[in-house]
């Protein structure tokens, strides 16, 4: 199994164990709201050549973490995305995006 930067991250382990975040520390989760910043901010060229996906590409990392951290899986999902401008909406790059994630023990995260 691959496992993403931010499993292995000390700075993500530190504050939200395994144990912390399914039922040990924290209680029962049943909502989580995250937000996703790409940091540094792609150059818009990368963006205009197919780079840097937001669904496909970014969120596998957060949604990695998540199941993770509760030791769960997601059942199911639903994603929507838009883009900032013209320029980047007729090539079709999503630049903004919204996914709810219901997972097997009924905990839904908005990501």
């Amino acid at each position: 199994m691959e496992l993403y930067n931010r499993i292995n991250n000390p700075t993500t382990t530190q504050s939200t164990t395994k144990d912390e975040g399914s039922g040990g520390g924290i209680g029962i989760p049943l909502t989580a709201s995250i937000f996703f910043g790409d940091h540094p901010i792609p150059s818009r060229t990368f963006l205009l050549q197919g780079g840097g996906n937001i669904i496909s590409d970014c969120s596998a990392h957060d949604i990695d973490y998540i199941r993770w951290t509760l030791k769960d899986e997601v059942v199911s999902v639903y994603a929507t995305g838009t883009s900032s401008d013209d320029e980047l909406k007729e090539k079709g790059v999503i630049d903004n995006a919204t996914m709810i994630m219901k997972f097997s023990k009924g905990m839904l995260s908005c990501l």
